[in-house]
């Protein structure tokens, strides 16, 4: 029987906890030797899609280059865990309805956290 693969998607504004609860959920998922790896957004902004802007479009474009690359990752058998920004729902949506993810099971969560909290995590 094949396992079953998860595309955890964590969102949510700057600072509001979504690359630390990433790497726990990994490190948590490692320590169950279920197989994961973890997609961080700014990482990959800087990398994979350093060509693109930060208008509505290219946000788009980078969520759906996010999205084929998790269900890249979960046909080979890894779980895998994602931490973006999504500022808008359109891009939520469309990386949730995106084709690249449709044959994995998502999980999608949103992050928040309290103003004093995210300016300890990076400062304005």
């Amino acid at each position: 029987m094949a396992q079953l693969t998860k595309v955890f998607w964590l969102y949510g504004r700057s600072g509001a906890g979504k690359t630390t609860l990433g790497q726990r959920l990994r490190a948590g998922l490692a320590d169950r030797d279920i197989p994961v790896i973890y997609l961080d957004g700014d990482e990959l902004r800087a990398s994979l899609c350093s060509d693109l802007g930060f208008k509505s479009e290219a946000r788009l474009e980078n969520h759906r280059r996010i999205a084929e690359i998790a269900r890249l990752l979960a046909e080979q058998g890894l779980n895998v865990v994602v931490s973006t920004m999504a500022p808008e729902h359109s891009q939520r949506d469309r990386a949730r309805r995106n084709p690249a993810t449709t044959l994995t099971r998502r999980c999608k969560m949103w992050t928040t956290a309290t103003k004093p909290f995210s300016r300890r995590q990076k400062p304005i």
